[in-house]
């Protein structure tokens, strides 16, 4: 089972598996950067544009799209 720890606008994940492909659902206001361990992801405009490595704020949540190579991945989000 994902473990998963929030420290303000950064989110730890420990995974079972690594995972690719992996979405995540971030509930914050838009925003206006993501990086998925330092990686830094690109916005994109509509759902049908989120692919690996990209992300896509709206008003109500953050859909993040980035390739868990490693069990333990950090997320960070910046407002």
């Amino acid at each position: 089972m994902a473990s998963v720890t929030i420290e303000g606008q950064t989110i730890h994940l420990d995974l079972p598996v690594t995972v690719p492909e992996l979405t995540l659902a971030v509930t914050v206001p838009p925003v206006r950067g993501v990086q998925a361990n330092d990686l830094c992801l690109s916005p994109v405009s509509t759902r049908s544009a989120l692919r690996t490595g990209t992300y896509l704020s709206g008003r109500e949540c953050t859909l993040v799209a980035f390739d868990a190579t490693q069990r333990t991945m950090t997320v960070r989000v910046s407002a």
